[in-house]
């Protein structure tokens, strides 16, 4: 799709119902880590709070400390994985809080199954029984962990051969929504809900099938869309314990779903004109990571890998001080006289005021008098 294009929808976005504008500002940090000398930068897969980030490059793994960058291999000695495998070290998708990894790697016999290394170095092995494949994608400080198995083609065969899957204190909870359709969950948080795409409505004569991510609500079990404002589907990565989601629209610019608030917020771009963004980490302090690509005087396209930082908010503006008010000195005004002048009765004239020759003041028209009384003496 064309940058102005996708400018556009992002820009039509920000003005449908649901999205919040947020103030909340960013730091962004390059990662740009080199797990062996010649290799690609390795891309952050998840957060273990703010201390660890888990990385994977494609061939190895490692956690990472931040902000020092101290990197650890992730290795289970001992396993024999398959000799025609690329890869030097399990497949590395998530961590959770108490810094437990889990990927997948291939056993020398061929296929696939899931692994999880603890932090002290215990390393734990699945294949789901009956399957050929078994794929972890996400787990949780509990234990949980989430992800699909693959039976044999000629068991159930092609589409409808793929299930998704929990396994909660080691037994493996099918996930289930009909006989047409399949879930492939992506990441479980500690409350136990769970992140998923959805294949709807699958066609086995074609292949064919509706694709949608959803939230799966731990007591229930139901399952809830969520959409782009602007309808266009909203890839889930990552999932925290506030019920956060991080994901983007796959035209490359990031966003921010809160689940309680039912909102979006569209993330910034870690620098201007950055493209193919794709997110990959996120912990319940904010932080989220990924990678993004620009393009160098030469015109060549440079990638890069980073952590978003949340910045403090700003603090209010200080209150000037108020001075207590200020009480003004009650002044006692002395009572002028009136200095009525004498007047010149005229017939047919209104109502006026008028001072007899006794001092009495009085109303008077020309011919009648109103009111005659005694007044005060005349002024000066």
């Amino acid at each position: 799709m064309h940058p102005r294009f996708r400018t556009l929808i992002l820009c039509m976005c920000l003005l449908l119902p649901g999205v919040v504008h947020a103030e909340q500002t960013y730091t962004f940090h390059l990662l740009d880590l080199l797990l062996a000398m010649g290799g690609r930068f390795a891309f952050p897969v998840g957060l273990a709070g703010t201390g660890t980030v888990a990385v994977d490059d494609f061939t190895r793994a490692a956690r990472v400390s931040w902000p020092d960058k101290t990197i650890t291999p992730i290795e289970c000695p001992g396993f024999e994985r398959y000799p025609g495998s690329i890869r030097l070290s399990p497949e590395v998708v998530g961590i959770a809080g108490n810094q437990t990894v889990v990927g997948n790697d291939q056993p020398a016999g061929g296929g696939q199954i899931g692994f999880e290394l603890a932090l002290d170095g215990t390393c734990h092995f699945t294949l789901v029984p009956g399957s050929v494949v078994t794929y972890f994608t996400g787990n949780n400080s509990a234990g949980d962990v989430v992800g699909t198995y693959f039976k044999p083609q000629e068991v159930e065969g092609a589409l409808l051969g793929i299930h998704g899957f929990l396994r909660q204190g080691g037994t493996i909870i099918p996930l289930e929504i009909g006989a047409t359709a399949r879930v492939f969950p992506i990441d479980v948080n500690d409350g136990g809900t769970i992140i998923a795409l959805l294949w709807l409505h699958i066609n086995q004569s074609d292949n064919s099938f509706e694709q949608q991510w959803a939230i799966r609500d731990p007591a229930t079990g139901n399952w809830t869309y969520v959409d782009l404002p602007d309808g266009r589907n909203f890839i889930m990565r990552k999932l925290n314990n506030s019920g956060q989601i991080l994901g983007d629209d796959g035209e490359g610019h990031p966003w921010l779903y809160d689940s309680v608030a039912q909102t979006f917020t569209a993330l910034p771009l870690p620098i201007a004109g950055a493209a193919n963004v794709l997110v990959g980490a996120f912990n319940d302090a904010g932080w989220w990571g990924g990678r993004y690509t620009e393009r160098d005087a030469n015109n060549r396209v440079i990638l890069h890998t980073f952590l978003a930082i949340p910045n403090a908010p700003p603090a209010p503006p200080a209150e000037e001080p108020t001075s207590p008010p200020v009480r003004k000195k009650k002044t006692k005004v002395k009572p002028r006289k009136h200095a009525l002048q004498w007047h010149e009765v005229r017939q047919g004239q209104g109502w006026e005021p008028v001072i007899g020759e006794d001092g009495t003041v009085f109303l008077t028209d020309g011919e009648r008098e109103i009111g005659r009384h005694r007044g005060q003496e005349r002024g000066d």
